[in-house]
C-alpha cells in the first residue's frame, strides 16, 4: 500500500505527509481532526479547496460521521431526524446557499445531507455519477419525498441536481 511504500523509502522523514495520514483516518478521525486544528485560517484553508466557510465544513464533517454510522449499523435514515445538524452555508458559495431547504422542520431530514454530498462530489470527483444513481433510486419512491426526508419543491430544478438529469 501507499503507507507501506513510504514508510519503507522515506523512514528518514519523522512523519508522513499529510494526506497519507489523512488517506489512512476514518471519517470520524477526519472529522475530528479538523475540528481540532487551532488555527481557524488553518481549518478555512481546507474548506476553500470546497468553496466553503470552515464552520459549515468542520459542522458538516461532524454530521455526515453521524450519518455514516448509522448507515454503517444498518439503521434506517430516509425518514430519519438528524439530531446533530449540520450548519447550512449562508454566503458561501452563493450559488448553493439557495438549494438547501431551510425550513425548521425539514432541517433534520435528509435532503440537506444529500444536497451537499452531490455538491462536495461535484469538486471531488466531477465524473461520478452519484447524482443520477440517487434520482433514480428515489424516482422508485417518491412518496418518500414528501416532507419525511426534506426535499423542497422544485428541488430538481436548482442547478445542482439539474446539471445531474
Amino acid at each position: 500500500t501507499f503507507a507501506k511504500h513510504y514508510q519503507e523509502n522515506y523512514n528518514h522523514l519523522k512523519s508522513p505527509p499529510i494526506w497519507v495520514s489523512c488517506e489512512l483516518m476514518s471519517i470520524g478521525h477526519l472529522s475530528r481532526w479538523i475540528h481540532n486544528l487551532r488555527k481557524p485560517h488553518d481549518r478555512q484553508a481546507i474548506a476553500d479547496s470546497y468553496g466553503l466557510d470552515e464552520k459549515v465544513l468542520v459542522s458538516f464533517l461532524h454530521h455526515l460521521t453521524i450519518v455514516r454510522n448509522h448507515c454503517a449499523h444498518h439503521g434506517r435514515i430516509w425518514n430519519r431526524r438528524l439530531t446533530v445538524k449540520m450548519r447550512l452555508p449562508s454566503k458561501k458559495p452563493a450559488k448553493l446557499s439557495s438549494v438547501f431547504n431551510r425550513d425548521e422542520d425539514a432541517h433534520g431530514r435528509l435532503y440537506n445531507t444529500l444536497a451537499m454530498l452531490a455538491y462536495l462530489l461535484r469538486i471531488i470527483s466531477p465524473e461520478s455519477h452519484w447524482r443520477n444513481k440517487l434520482i433514480e433510486l428515489l424516482d422508485t419512491c417518491p412518496q418518500a419525498l414528501d416532507g419525511v426526508m426534506g426535499f423542497p419543491v422544485g428541488w430538481r430544478m436548482s442547478p445542482l441536481w439539474e446539471e445531474a438529469l
